[in-house]
């Protein structure tokens, strides 16, 4: 976990949550938003550890905050501050491809924990499921659930995330006011942030990496270094994300009727290079 800020910057009024879900596109998005929010005092999570951490810190430390960042599960940690709630936002992504590109990244990172796993023993995307390595890839079942149910849920096995979880997932979007937005219609996501969080739309440009845009033109290429999944995968990957699909295709139904209503289309300028690592 990391803190900065700016000389002189002030507490705002109202505190900001980005709640990044790993693989999508929460690169891009994060650029955006720390472009929409400079001045603030920024925490950034690397994990719930950090969350735990940020959370067993004075409420009147907590207080300053203006921005929370990074990999955290749906949660309030100014809630014993006398602060207003924050706005919170996400994005969430299509589960299958969602998971295909998690594997994707795993087995061509050598920096990322199970990256000498995969190798070791070769493991294939539908072997992450089996027993035997399910008490270390607990991002491939139903994850996008397990996040927005809470801190409690990413705690719970393999299998474990039941359609209780699910429900409590959808409550609390709904009563902590998330705004959602879609990886595959990205644009049209940055739009919504912009309409529902008052962004300065001056300050707005699409980052393409993993955008709804860019998703597509990596599907028509047929040297895509993304994985091939085999019928293997898909399956254990349906298996093992039911409750992220109905997930997914519920808030995706609300997503496109905000972008309906509203008559959304995110025509924003576009970044000239790839966004760096943001720390």
């Amino acid at each position: 976990m990391s803190t900065s800020t700016t000389p002189n910057s002030q507490t705002p009024p109202r505190a900001t949550i980005f709640v990044h879900i790993p693989k999508t596109a929460g690169m891009s998005l994060t650029k955006t938003v720390v472009e929409q929010y400079k001045g603030r005092v920024h925490e950034r999570m690397g994990g719930n550890h950090d969350l735990v951490a940020l959370l067993e810190r004075p409420a009147h430390d907590r207080a300053r905050i203006g921005l929370i960042t990074g990999h955290l599960s749906l949660e309030n940690p100014l809630s014993d501050c006398d602060v207003p709630s924050p706005e919170i936002l996400t994005m969430i992504r299509e589960p299958i491809s969602r998971v295909i590109s998690l594997y994707t990244y795993m087995r061509r990172m050598p920096g990322h924990h199970l990256y000498p796993l995969i190798k070791e023993h070769n493991l294939s995307l539908a072997d992450m499921f089996t027993d035997r390595f399910t008490d270390k890839t607990i991002e491939y079942d139903n994850f996008q659930t397990r996040m927005l149910a809470g801190l409690e849920c990413t705690h719970k096995h393999f299998g474990a995330i039941t359609e209780a979880d699910l429900q409590q997932a959808l409550s609390r979007v709904e009563t902590m006011g998330v705004v959602v937005g879609i990886q595959e219609y990205f644009e049209a996501s940055i739009a919504l942030y912009s309409h529902q969080l008052g962004w300065d739309e001056s300050k707005i440009t699409i980052h393409q990496t993993n955008t709804g845009e860019e998703l597509a033109k990596k599907a028509k290429r047929k040297d895509s270094d993304e994985y091939q999944p085999t019928d293997a995968d898909l399956d254990a990957i349906r298996t093992h994300n039911a409750l992220d699909i109905q997930l997914y295709e519920t808030l995706k139904d609300h997503a496109i009727s905000e972008f309906t209503r509203l008559n959304l289309k995110g025509d924003f300028p576009r970044a000239t290079a790839r966004p760096s690592f943001i720390p």
